[in-house]
């Protein structure tokens, strides 16, 4: 469940909060996201954010209910300022944190994102496209997470930068995304080279059948990522809108995700449902 709420303090300053409980990850509820922002890019491109966000390392975009290995491999959410600029279509940013992971241990704002991104459109199509750089893609929320379960360890020798590309394409009822995301050298945990260099490809087709009914059918393929992800996911998604009204709407959502781990772990096919309320 996602709790969120704005306000538009004046015409150059925002606040933003997110609330999210998800159950066996956050309970109880737990602040997601917490950004003040300074600027107002009708007006003037440059502004400024701090708080706790997801850095735009990446788009992120799907169609399904899973998280791509994408996403697991790029989002990171962290206490960060962030310092934008937004003009006819182009926009760029740099964020700097301090992150969980540490470089040889010291505790200091020592990774940064650099992100740039330009979208073009008419009356039946458009184009968005992207990329980024991340000083270091360890710090990303899937890859802390499976690190510290698999080494225990304490802190990196050295920085690991990340590079992250992505396109959304529409035309008529159907849009392509697709993302890739990788390391640019081996990981280091403790000071020892694990050897791995993870990478990974999203590749998503939708269409709006109705102005109901959408469906989606995807490809990834990863590298590098041992036994904590799926080597290949292929799969497809359908979701309904049941209501539509001022106040509220409600859906739900079916998928199918075969998923092949290679020699690492089991293979599975998994089955999804999702109900949906947004207010």
């Amino acid at each position: 469940m996602e709790l969120a709420a704005g306000w538009q303090l004046d015409q150059w300053l925002r606040a933003d909060l997110v609330l999210l409980y998800e159950e066996d990850d956050t309970d109880p509820m737990e602040v997601d996201q917490a950004i003040l922002t300074v600027g107002n890019t009708e007006k003037f491109p440059v502004f400024l954010q701090v708080g706790k966000m997801y850095v735009p390392f990446g788009n992120l975009d799907s169609f399904f209910i899973s998280d791509p290995v994408v996403l697991e491999l790029a989002e990171t959410r962290e206490t960060a300022a962030l310092i934008g600029f937004e003009k006819n279509g182009f926009s760029a940013s740099l964020s700097v944190f301090n992150g969980d992971v540490e470089t040889e241990g010291e505790n200091q704002v020592e990774n940064m994102v650099l992100a740039a991104s330009y979208g073009i459109e008419n009356e039946n199509s458009s184009l968005c496209f992207g990329a980024a750089w991340i000083r270091n893609i360890m710090d990303s929320d899937g890859l802390t997470g499976v690190l510290e379960d698999t080494y225990s360890y304490t802190y990196t020798f050295d920085d690991t930068g990340g590079f992250n590309v992505w396109a959304t394409a529409t035309l008529g009822q159907a849009i392509l995304i697709a993302e890739y995301v990788t390391a640019l050298d081996d990981l280091n945990v403790d000071g020892a080279n694990t050897g791995l260099r993870p990478d990974s490809l999203n590749l998503e087709l939708g269409y709006a059948l109705t102005a109901r009914l959408e469906v989606a059918a995807k490809y990834e393929k990863a590298n590098d990522i041992a036994d904590w992800f799926a080597e290949n996911r292929y799969g497809a998604v359908g979701r309904y809108r049941l209501l539509e009204t001022e106040l509220c709407c409600a859906g739900i959502a079916l998928e199918y995700m075969r998923e092949d781990f290679g020699s690492g772990a089991e293979d599975a096919d998994v089955v999804t449902a999702q109900f949906t309320v947004e207010f």
